[in-house]
């Protein structure tokens, strides 16, 4: 079945907001493989207009980030693809430019779904860069943006634009999030562990765009340093994926997302490639996503993320991992299960016939397993779990090791990411091949497991880490390390890195703990790594290199 999109008074250099939506409500009633090429062109979407409706969405936002005249998990969203099977969209190129604050695109409870060959813009968002043009220990002058609108009111300034108005010092005793970059290595972004104008006294327009400002405190600002300012709270995502299964999106630009790229959960099959999350070169505000370019929480069978390029986040670059359920309820053969951090709950994906494992949240050891009968979740932080076996686990976190993808990650760029490169944490192979990690805030790779804070599962089996450059990571190019309290035995195992280029500045190539089989061999070391260590260790069983000092 081919749709037409002028047969819903879709053409270019037009709104469509609604338009839009009529059509995919069209496409999920019909059962039919469903073609769709759109003619090349730019198309306007208004948040005013937009689809708006209830969603929970992995790694976002808690309950309480919420103001008290907020509407909770209310999202308006620009496309949505609810309930839709055997779909192909070919944008043929086209630029959707977004007015507002919205989640750009939901893909929820669909089948066998292709996105490709899109541009996404948005239309002066919400974040702004700061420039140091002058400083003393007490006095700072200041740039914004060219493209920033602001204005005055009653003394103080506001940056504003649709959906938002954000005072310059609003967010200043809460802004350790904020990211930096010096100009002796502009690529190299990291968060500045306060928020620029922390200390301020007063702030005064002395030209167009140009401000002093008077700091109670001394500040060690640098001439040509910049910052990127923005709210903190993740609501809207670029695109999610939820409870879907074989999803592709081939050859999409977001050129600016409101906090999370792309995010995946419950869902089977996903993948990402040739595909570009990175600013417009033209963009003053070179700043694309807010937090992590791409998350996959509790995803399936085999998640391809390849060729694609990532540039300048405030957080992580990507990040596939499972969730940690804590026992707060046992049974007989029932236990009562809940979500262990703020700000993931409200879906359920535990399901019938999935085996799960119990773990010590302070050893991240395994102590029994048993298979999923039934499944319910009682409210948005609770899940009602029927067992194959009694047990009595309450105390230890349930790991749902059916839900854990298969993962490629290969060929893509990640540059002037604030925070790691990529995390993994999956039981499935991985293959890590043909990477760049460039200029990284922490580590360029960071294998994890964590039960305890931000309650990310799982244990690695079986990784290959081959053909990647680590290009100036702030801390170790390489992080294996499981966040046990207590070591009782190994987390993670069969580790294989070579054939990488480590360029080290005083950090060490590996860091690595509780873990065992890892082989490490023909890799290229450049620069001097920390206190003449390439690699660091700690609890590892196993560990074979041709490292020679």
């Amino acid at each position: 079945m081919v749709i037409y999109p002028d047969s819903f008074s879709i053409k270019p250099d037009s709104e469509v907001t609604v338009a839009f939506s009529n059509l995919l409500n069209t496409a999920s009633e019909n059962a039919k493989p469903k073609n769709l090429l759109l003619e090349k062109g730019n198309y306007v979407f208004l948040s005013k207009y937009a689809n708006e409706r209830e969603l929970y969405i992995s790694n976002t936002i808690a309950d309480k980030e919420y103001s008290a005249t907020d509407k909770k998990h209310i999202h308006k969203i620009a496309l949505d693809l609810k309930g839709i099977n055997d779909l192909e969209i070919d944008f043929n190129n086209s630029t959707f430019i977004f007015d507002g604050i919205m989640t750009n695109i939901v893909i929820e409870n669909c089948v066998n779904v292709t996105l490709k060959n899109l541009n996404i813009e948005t239309v002066q968002p919400n974040v702004h860069k700061i420039t140091i043009m002058q400083t003393s220990p007490f006095y700072v002058t200041f740039k914004i943006d060219e493209s920033s609108n602001y204005k005055e009111e009653d003394g103080e300034y506001f940056w504003y634009g649709t959906d938002y108005k954000l005072g310059f010092t609003e967010l200043k005793n809460s802004g350790s999030w904020t990211p930096t970059a010096k100009a002796s290595n502009y690529n190299h972004v990291k968060r500045n562990g306060s928020h620029p104008f922390f200390g301020v006294s007063t702030i005064k327009e002395v030209s167009p765009r140009v401000f002093k400002a008077r700091y109670l405190i001394p500040k060690d600002f640098e001439v040509g340093q910049v910052f990127y300012v923005f709210p903190k709270t993740r609501k809207n995502v670029g695109i999610l994926v939820d409870g879907s299964k074989n999803i592709k999106l081939e050859n999409i630009t977001q050129r600016f997302n409101y906090s999370l790229g792309l995010v995946a959960q419950n869902s089977e099959d996903i993948t990402l490639e040739n595909s570009d999350f990175s600013p417009r070169e033209a963009s003053e505000v070179d700043f694309s996503c807010l937090a992590d370019f791409v998350i996959c929480s509790m995803c399936r069978g085999n998640v391809k993320i390849k060729n694609c390029n990532f540039s300048s986040s405030g957080d992580d670059g990507c990040n596939i991992h499972g969730i940690f359920f804590k026992v707060v309820d046992s049974t007989d053969d029932t236990i009562i299960v809940r979500y262990g951090h703020r700000r993931t709950f409200g879906f359920n994906p535990l399901r019938v016939n999935d085996t799960i494992v119990f773990i010590d949240p302070k050893t991240l050891t395994e102590h029994g397993e048993s298979k999923i009968l039934q499944s319910e979740m009682l409210d948005r932080y609770h899940i009602k779990l029927k067992l194959s076996t009694r047990n009595n686990p309450v105390g230890a976190v349930v790991e749902d090791i059916t839900a854990c993808p298969e993962v490629e990650f290969c060929e893509n760029t990640l540059n002037r990411v604030a925070s790691r490169g990529l995390i993994v944490a999956t039981r499935g192979r991985v293959l890590i091949e043909n990477n760049k990690f460039l200029n990284t805030g922490k580590s360029g790779l960071f294998v994890s497991d964590d039960a305890i804070t931000w309650f990310e599962s799982g244990a690695v089996k079986s990784m290959m880490i081959r053909g990647n450059a680590f290009m100036n990571c702030e801390e170790s190019a390489i992080l294996i390390a499981p966040e046990n309290r207590r070591f009782a035995g190994f987390v993670h195992e069969n580790i294989f890195i070579e054939n990488n280029l480590f360029m080290l500045n005083s950090i060490p190539a590996l860091n690595v703990s509780s873990t065992k089989n890892i082989l490490m061999k023909s890799n290229v070391y450049k620069g001097k790594p920390s206190f003449g260590k390439y690699i660091i260790a700690k609890n590892v069983e196993g560990l074979v290199h041709d490292i020679s000092n």
